[in-house]
């Protein structure tokens, strides 16, 4: 999540409040069934990690 930056949409939003994205952390994680991956072009052996829960932590920084 970090490496995508597929929060940032968000970390810029919370930005303007004085805060940041500190971290994430997961729970629970289920996969992509082999419809899902054929659907999409894939050849439906690929194993595809989906969290069920992300949990974004925050902090405050300061506005310049």
């Amino acid at each position: 999540m970090n490496k995508g930056n597929i929060y940032s949409s968000l970390d810029s939003l919370i930005g303007g409040y004085g805060y940041a994205i500190a971290g994430y952390s997961n729970e629970k994680y289920g996969f992509l069934d082999k419809e899902a991956l054929t659907k999409k072009k894939y050849t439906g052996k690929e194993v595809v990690p989906v969290p069920y829960m992300v949990a974004i932590r925050v902090g405050r920084v300061k506005i310049k």
